[in-house]
C-alpha cells in the first residue's frame, strides 16, 4: 500500500506556498533570495524531501496535519536561507539603493497597473496578512466556477469567510482603480 495515496498534492503544495510567502512577508520580503530561487523552490524541495524520505521526515499522523508539520519545515527552511543571506542587499548609503518599502509608494491607480498587480495590492493592503495571504493564494486557483470554494480549502477558511475577505479587499482605497487600470490596459493591448 502506498503510504502517500490520500495525500492531495496539489492541495497541499498550495498551502505551503502561501504559508512560505507569509513567512518571507514576516522576515523580509519576497525578494530576498539570490541565485533565482524562491519560496516555491523551498516549498518543492521540501515536499520531495518529504516524498523521498523513508519516514516522511518523520511525520505521523499522530504527530497532527501534515500542512503543519511541513510548514513548521518550510520555516525553518527559510529561516535558514534567509540567515546565510543576511549580508546581501547593499548599503543603505548607496545612491542606488532602494529599500522595499519605498518602491512603488504613492504611484497613481494607472501606474501601479503597469506594476505587478500582486505587488500594487500588496502595497495598498498594508501589512494584513490575512487579505496578503488571499492575494497569493488566488495566484494558485484555476478560475472555475467554485473559486471561493477553491480559496477556502487553500487558507482554510469558508467560501463565506473568503467572501468577506474578498469584500474588505475590494473596500481599501485604490484596489477598485487598480482593476479598473489594469483591465482598461488589457483591453487596448492589440491581439496576436
Amino acid at each position: 500500500m502506498n503510504r502517500f495515496q490520500n495525500i492531495d498534492w496539489t492541495r497541499l503544495y498550495k498551502v505551503l506556498l502561501v504559508q512560505a510567502t507569509g513567512i518571507l512577508r514576516r522576515y523580509r520580503g519576497p525578494d530576498t533570495f539570490d541565485g533565482g530561487q524562491d519560496c516555491e523552490d523551498v516549498v518543492a524541495e521540501v515536499l520531495k524531501d518529504f516524498y523521498r524520505s523513508p519516514n516522511g521526515l518523520g511525520w505521523k499522523e499522530s504527530k497532527g496535519k501534515l500542512e503543519t508539520y511541513l510548514g513548521t519545515v518550510v520555516h525553518n527552511k527559510l529561516v535558514d536561507r534567509l540567515r546565510r543571506q543576511q549580508h546581501v542587499g547593499g548599503s543603505v548609503d548607496d545612491p542606488d539603493f532602494s529599500s522595499p518599502e519605498r518602491k512603488g509608494a504613492g504611484t497613481t491607480a494607472p501606474e501601479r497597473a503597469k506594476l505587478s498587480i500582486k505587488d500594487a495590492l500588496y502595497s495598498l493592503v498594508k501589512g494584513d496578512s490575512e487579505l496578503q495571504d488571499l492575494i497569493t493564494a488566488a495566484e494558485l486557483v484555476e478560475g472555475g466556477p467554485n473559486v471561493n470554494q477553491e480559496l477556502g480549502q487553500i487558507l482554510d477558511k469558508t467560501p463565506r469567510q473568503v467572501s468577506k475577505m474578498k469584500e474588505r479587499l475590494l473596500a481599501i482605497d485604490g484596489v477598485k482603480e487598480l482593476y479598473a487600470a489594469r483591465q482598461a490596459a488589457k483591453s487596448t493591448k492589440p491581439r496576436a
